[in-house]
């Protein structure tokens, strides 16, 4: 297994921790299923960018007489997300060369969310967790520099090939 060590003196702070719950998820018949993941999210500093007109979601009560007293339609997201799921059968998931989906796959949407308030085009987004590659494709998308790290040879090697053709 790969653990991963950061604390103050090695430059990584702790920004946020958020938790997005996913309808599908390993589980046993003996407890309640884990349908999420946990998501820490660090910076190298202790200030650190942060536009949350990038993060507004539907504000639930927008449309409620009395319960809407500021009149705003949006708000800022909250840090347990649980508006959208990457389904087993998404055009988006990654398949093994065996036809099973990689585990623990993030949909782009979700990794939107989370990068898109913390950065700047240019800026580095590091996963050291990195998968099949999605967030590495994220950070392109919004033109910033990625260092991914991957354990497991299979998902990386997916991650070469749709990364770098």
């Amino acid at each position: 297994e790969l653990y991963v060590f950061m604390k103050y003196e090695m430059g990584a702070y702790p920004v946020n921790w958020l938790t997005w719950k996913n309808e599908f998820g390993n589980f046993k018949k003996d407890r309640f299923r884990q349908c999420h993941d946990d998501i820490l999210i660090f910076s190298k500093s202790p200030e650190f960018y942060f536009d949350n007109s990038k993060v507004q979601i539907e504000k639930v009560t927008a449309k409620s007489k009395g319960l809407n007293k500021s009149g705003r339609t949006t708000k800022i997201a909250t840090s347990v997300i649980t508006d959208f799921c990457l389904t087993t059968i998404a055009k988006e998931r990654i398949k093994k060369e065996d036809g099973h989906n990689i585990r623990w796959q993030k949909p782009k949407e979700l990794l939107h969310r989370l990068f898109s308030p913390f950065v700047v085009e240019g800026d580095l987004i590091i996963d050291p967790f990195m998968g099949s590659g999605t967030s590495m494709e994220v950070a392109r998308e919004l033109g910033c520099d990625g260092i991914g790290i991957e354990y497991d040879l299979e998902p990386f090697l997916l991650a070469k090939k749709r990364l770098f053709g």
